[in-house]
């Protein structure tokens, strides 16, 4: 046997560096048997019991005193552990302490910890405990993670401690312990978690990955306050019967708040999503018997709504920045020079309000106001033919109620709209008659933030294509009435999203709009400082169709339809200023009105204002 620190005046040694070798061949190692000893193991280093066949003892007489720090010792730095080879580390009738102090990402640690030993964890480091512990001392777990590695790695006849930084880590191993109190976190990723004693939480965390605290017996309890955050549940992701899932089990007598305050376990956010619905934890059995705990479905989640609305708000945005011609670059010029050189360029502004409700299974309904920009050039001209580009972009905010728990028009959250586009046009004119072909490409960005939960992104594209057409008719030399027609498709692609116990995915149809529309326009003073003011009315029928939500996650996936198609009728005023040969202002305001559909449409004021400008 080596003895290390066997006599008074003690023992302090440092065993470092990778190949460094502390060693017994043929038998244990004793630290500390009657004296003091302290033992460090780091960065790489090994001490070895006969090959991992014998135990390391400490502090085997009463007045011994043994600690065996792994990486640094406690009050330093954390650093590199070093290996322990030893069938054990036991703890004698002295005091004995075994630190993990070391920043190790994923440290395995074999031995049994048995006798009197106490375990401190203070290190950043993450130790695997594999061996079979039944020590008596404290565990005290300041920082890092201490994972069970198997079956009862952690011991049952051990008060442990978990501090704000610290982390106890069951894994997919069942444990049993008789105290514990929780400033920490606890987590529980498949195994059960047995308290034969005292569950205190302190603010701590109760991780719960699918696995599931136990209290048994008359003398175990749960007090204080603890969060409970549910990481994954297979169980999740289907309305819930009876008496819900249960999350956490009082036997035998065991007591949990639940039939008393209701206050030592609350959810994180209050709710918990899966697939399509929400949960939240509930104390007592759905009769108020009992000490268990359970989650609840309580109807559809939040994000329901938010997510069964997207494709709509797109394609509102999308017909925003497409507009008509008028719209988008003002009134138009009846002539373009002999050579056909002139070109325009043109920009506007423009705030449009949209208030939208469909039908289907949430029935949402949004309503927000969209802004944004949009500037083009021309590319090509001749006698007849226009030919150019546009950028722009739109950003809206738009709040979303709908359907939940049995509940309509409930508020469920806000998205937050982006998009950009680029756009090509075409444009045909003789004298009063125009031709105006577009193809808009639109990338999409959104945030979907909940009433209840975490926000959650998504991303898409579109495409879309208008054909217009416009012939003017003298009604007196200063007015004219002009006729026009559009007809537009839009394709919408949004890609799947992930967000807490589902993910969503999108099946949206392709759509068809058509719009009928009429002007009654003016021309005053006619070269520069010409006035052309405008009054409209426009009726737009939208295709029929439904866009599905699916939410899979945990036990299965859920199908959220929404309706599309509608009609509604606008109104528009508006004027183009000529302010020299080369410069005219126009503007627009207008107000939409929803005339029947499974989708309405309709809003308040909107507007915009842009510049033109030959070149």
């Amino acid at each position: 046997m080596v003895y290390l620190g066997s006599m008074p005046g003690g023992f302090t040694g440092v065993v470092t560096g990778a190949g460094s070798l502390l060693a017994s061949t043929i038998t244990s190692i004793s630290l500390g048997a009657s004296g003091s000893a302290a033992l460090t193991v780091a960065d790489g280093a090994t001490i070895s019991a006969n090959g991992g066949a014998s135990a390391i003892n400490l502090a085997t007489n009463v007045g011994g005193s043994a600690v065996l720090n792994i990486g640094g010792a406690v009050g330093q730095a954390a650093v590199a552990p070093g290996a322990v080879l030893a069938s054990a580390v036991n703890g004698g009738a002295g005091t004995a302490v075994l630190n993990f102090n070391h920043n190790a990402a994923a440290y395995g640690f074999a031995p049994a910890i048995t006798g009197s030993t106490s375990v401190n964890h203070v290190g950043s480091g993450t130790t695997t405990l594999t061996g079979a512990s039944t020590y008596s001392g404290a565990t005290q777990i300041t920082g890092g993670t201490l994972r069970a590695g198997a079956a009862n790695a952690f011991s049952a006849a051990s008060a442990h401690t978990i501090g704000a930084s610290g982390t106890l880590d069951v894994g997919a191993f069942n444990q049993t312990l008789s105290t514990l109190n929780n400033a920490g976190t606890v987590a529980l990723a498949g195994g059960t978690l047995t308290m034969t004693g005292a569950y205190v939480g302190n603010g701590g965390t109760l991780q719960l990955g699918g696995g599931r605290l136990v209290l048994d017996g008359a003398g175990a309890s749960a007090s204080g306050n603890t969060l409970v955050r549910i990481t994954h549940f297979d169980a999740l992701g289907a309305e819930t019967t009876g008496d819900g899932i249960e999350v956490i089990t009082a036997t035998g007598g065991a007591t949990t708040t639940a039939q008393t305050t209701k206050d030592a376990f609350r959810l994180a956010n209050g709710v918990v999503g899966g697939g399509a619905y929400q949960y939240r934890l509930h104390a007592a059995d759905a009769n108020g018997a009992g000490e268990n705990w359970y989650l609840r479905s309580e109807g559809y989640r939040d994000e329901v709504a938010l997510y069964a609305v997207v494709p709509e708000q797109f394609r509102a945005l999308d017909t925003a920045m497409l507009a008509n011609r008028q719209q988008r670059m003002g009134e138009s010029r009846t002539t373009v020079d002999a050579d056909g050189r002139e070109r325009q360029a043109w920009g506007r502004v423009f705030s449009v309000d949209r208030d939208i409700a469909q039908q289907g299974t949430v029935s949402p309904t949004s309503n927000g106001r969209l802004s944004g920009f949009q500037t083009g050039t021309d590319l090509w001209t001749n006698a007849s033919w226009r030919a150019g580009l546009y950028l722009g972009q739109l950003e809206g905010d738009m709040a979303v109620r709908g359907q939940q728990s049995g509940a309509a028009n409930y508020s469920s959250g806000r998205n937050d709209l982006r998009s950009q586009y680029l756009g090509g046009y075409a444009t045909w004119q003789r004298d009063s008659l125009s031709l105006d072909a577009v193809l808009q490409f639109g990338r999409h960005r959104y945030t979907a933030t909940p009433a209840e939960g975490e926000s959650s992104a998504g991303k898409g594209d579109s495409l879309m294509a208008s054909l217009e057409a416009a012939q003017g008719f003298a009604l007196s030399p200063r007015w004219q009435i002009e006729p026009s027609m559009q007809v537009a498709y839009q394709h919408l692609s949004l890609d799947d999203t992930g967000l807490s116990g589902a993910t969503v995915q999108q099946d949206t149809d392709g759509s068809w709009i058509v719009r009928a529309g009429v002007r009654v326009k003016g021309l005053f003073n006619a070269g520069p400082g010409a006035l052309r003011p405008y009054a409209g009315l426009n009726l737009y029928k939208r295709s029929n169709s439904t866009d599905v939500t699916r939410f899979a996650g945990g036990v299965g996936g859920t199908d959220i339809s929404s309706r599309t198609g509608g009609n509604s009728g606008e109104l528009s005023l508006g004027t183009s200023w000529q302010l020299g040969p080369r410069t005219s202002l126009y503007g627009e305001v207008s107000q939409l009105w929803e005339l029947g559909g499974d989708a309405r449409t309709d809003s308040g004021i909107s507007g915009g204002v842009g510049v033109r400008v030959l070149w």
